[in-house]
């Protein structure tokens, strides 16, 4: 048992020896590490940012625009105390450098918040900023021939009295450049279709940047507008906001109702910009609405007297005015040539629209409109058009909107007159708005 004692006695002896022993080899180690490093390498500082950078200015909204930059150390001696200064590179060192063409920014068109920076081990890096006068470098550049304008630089280094400074980092280029912000619509035209119980579109605005404020917009209706006022209201009494850090507004919610028949345009444009300067669009946004257009496909459509070699129905609907549906020339058809729809579910108004051939040929001139609504076909006449119809190739119409003594689910659009005394007749792009 005695003997037990000593020897665990003698066993943390030998590793208390052995411990110091390796702490011993740890510190000659380290020390003849420190030895191999080159002092130039014990305390190192950089700027992060270096080399040509660019800094965006924006001009006309009375800002100043920001660049950022850091000062770095590194190197063996984490603890180690560097003294950093920044200072202005002069036109022989931008030589040296290969910037022959790169000219200094006049200093009086911009700041340099901090020029001295005390790094050590526990504050490794520093920020620095430089603050332009956004309208100011402008009013210069502009000045300027246009060819020399990208040449001037804000040229910075930074040097050291008890660091090493990194050569390869050790300095910035900072170009500005100018941008006038402007708001622009999301899409410059869009068609929306406008069912019996109405729809809501949105609207958004854009900007060719991240917005770096937040502010409103005010939209309101531009000229020459078809749709009654009564048929659409603004969310919000038209405001469009936007928040800093989007490129993208927030949707201005259109409310438009269901109530009418046809196409109609909305022209919407900005009065009003809570932030001064931004520049407004050039152009009317323009919303197009359909309303109660009827989705018609060619088996929806018929014809009593269709032309064997060319014009088949289906062009009325293919959105290509330069194709058209031709009535039978070539074959004889004695009753009057026409065309017929048939809908999904019954109507009591509606208006229709088409356009002629681009040819002279095959134009209407009288068109008698009947309905019916049962499978049989049993006919009644609900209008005559005999005048205001198109004359020119190509020329549009649209109908007033026309009330049916009865509820139709079919409609028969007799051509009984052409304008060159044919008994065919051509039309191209044909819509029917429904109710």
């Amino acid at each position: 048992m005695i003997n037990t004692k000593k020897d665990m006695i003698m066993n943390k002896i030998y590793i208390f020896i052995l411990l110091v022993s390796c702490y011993a080899t740890l510190l000659i180690a380290c020390k003849k590490y420190d030895d191999l490093v080159p002092t130039e390498y014990h305390n190192v500082v950089l700027i992060k940012e270096n080399g040509n950078q660019e800094v965006t200015l924006y001009t006309g909204v009375n800002e100043k625009g920001s660049f950022e930059f850091t000062v770095m150390k590194s190197g063996s001696k984490p603890e180690a105390v560097a003294t950093v200064e920044t200072e202005l590179i002069n036109e022989e060192r931008l030589k040296n450098l290969g910037f022959t063409a790169v000219k200094q920014l006049p200093s009086n068109l911009y700041t340099i918040d901090k020029t001295r920076f005390n790094l050590d081990g526990n504050n490794r890096y520093a920020k620095g900023a430089v603050t332009l006068k956004n309208d100011e470098v402008e009013r210069f550049l502009q000045s300027l021939p246009a060819n020399e304008r990208e040449d001037y630089r804000i040229a910075l280094q930074i040097k050291s009295s008890n660091a090493t400074v990194n050569s390869d980092k050790n300095f910035f280029l900072l170009r500005p450049v100018l941008l006038k912000p402007a708001i622009s619509y999301e899409e410059a035209q869009k068609e929306v279709t406008v069912g019996s119980n109405g729809i809501t579109y949105d609207l958004f605005l854009t900007l060719p940047f991240s917005s770096p404020w937040d502010f409103e917009c005010t939209v309101v209706t531009g000229t020459e507008a078809t749709l009654p006022t009564t048929a659409f209201s603004f969310e919000n009494g038209g405001k469009v906001i936007f928040k800093k850090g989007n490129k993208r507004s927030e949707a201005l919610h259109i409310q438009l109702k269901g109530d009418l028949l046809g196409k109609y345009t909305l022209p919407l444009k900005i009065s009003e910009i809570t932030k001064s300067g931004i520049k407004f669009p050039s152009n009317d946004f323009m919303l197009n609405v359909l309303c109660n257009k009827v989705p018609l496909t060619a088996n929806m459509l018929s014809t009593n007297a269709q032309e064997p070699t060319e014009g088949p129905i289906a062009n009325l609907l293919d959105g290509n005015l330069s194709t058209f549906f031709h009535s039978a020339w070539s074959v004889a058809v004695a009753e009057t040539h026409n065309i017929m729809v048939t809908l999904n579910n019954e109507k009591r108004q509606f208006t229709f629209t088409y356009n002629n051939r681009q040819h002279t040929n095959g134009k209407a001139k009288v068109i008698k409109i009947l309905g019916s609504n049962n499978d049989s076909a049993t006919w009644y006449e609900i209008t005559t058009i005999s005048s205001g119809l198109p004359t020119a190739n190509g020329g549009g119409y649209t109908s007033a909107v026309i009330d049916s003594p009865q509820p139709f689910k079919k409609l028969r659009f007799d051509v009984e007159q052409t304008q060159g005394g044919t008994k065919y007749f051509c039309m191209s792009e044909f819509a029917i708005f429904a109710k």
